[in-house]
């Protein structure tokens, strides 16, 4: 299986870096309702400490 990337500007989230053509590191989904951005933003730090 393959996908054509999207171009993307490339950032650094400590010491990965993402988008841009960088490797996929981490893909993961929240069960949160996105347009609660605080339990969003809860999760994700839950992730970055796993």
């Amino acid at each position: 299986m393959s996908y054509q990337r999207i171009k993307t500007k490339q950032i650094r989230i400590g010491s990965k870096l993402v988008g841009g053509g960088a490797p996929i590191t981490v893909q993961t989904m929240t069960k949160t309702d996105t347009r609660d951005a605080d339990a969003t933003i809860s999760q994700i730090k839950e992730l970055e400490s796993i």
